[in-house]
């Protein structure tokens, strides 16, 4: 499968142009804040942490975990994002790398305490899963976290459009753009990986796409 993972410079330049907070809307922004804080709640994290956000975007999430007083790094495969994010966050804790999720060098192993799914998993195609789900937990210290918040289930509303269930994955054009996996099947890639899930809840709205949000911790 082709995927072209540069090409969310278009929508993110075209949202920017727009006036909107990021990727998502001002309501979806607060949404997913609050779901956040949600996961984040139960966790014992160090307030010198090294925390990672995995395809942050314009940053909104960002400024979310830089404001608990942690050492924070968004990456995001968009320069536009980017950009945008250096924009918008002035704070000092928080470093904004252009980089590629599917690139193990990206960073050191043992480098985080904390990493942080916010809507990006489901934009990883076919075997890059694998491979990204491997570099987490190398870029992951023994007993650090993940937390993430992906879309799970069949697809709903617009993504149907482009949806071939054979490849579980929705399509724009010839390039494959979202992977709507089941949720215990998101699980297992991460067990694969000897990564203990410690929690998982999937929330299925009726008008909305379903989402699974899980902690993952790797074994001391």
């Amino acid at each position: 499968m082709r995927t072209n993972y540069e090409a969310h410079d278009i929508p993110y330049r075209r949202k920017k142009a727009a006036g909107w907070p990021g990727w998502n809307s001002a309501e979806e922004v607060h949404d997913c804040i609050q779901t956040l804080n949600g996961l984040l709640e139960p966790l014992e994290v160090a307030s010198t942490a090294d925390v990672c956000e995995i395809g942050c975007g314009a940053g909104n999430l960002t400024d979310t975990l830089a404001d608990r007083g942690w050492s924070v790094t968004g990456v995001d495969v968009s320069n536009v994002a980017i950009h945008w994010a250096r924009e918008r966050c002035r704070q000092q804790n928080v470093t904004f790398l252009r980089g590629n999720i599917c690139e193990r060098e990206l960073f050191a192993p043992a480098s985080f305490d904390l990493i942080i799914d916010g809507l990006c998993l489901h934009c990883i195609i076919g075997e890059d899963r694998d491979r990204v789900i491997s570099n987490l937990s190398y870029w992951l210290k023994p007993g650090g976290r993940i937390v993430v918040f992906t879309m799970c289930g069949e697809p709903k509303g617009k993504d149907r459009a482009g949806y071939d269930p054979k490849s579980r994955c929705a399509f724009s054009g010839d390039i494959a753009v979202r992977y709507f996996a089941k949720a215990e099947e998101i699980i297992d890639e991460f067990r694969k990986e000897s990564l203990q899930c410690t929690f998982q809840q999937v929330v299925d709205p009726p008008n909305e796409q379903a989402s699974l949000r899980a902690l993952f911790e790797k074994p001391r």
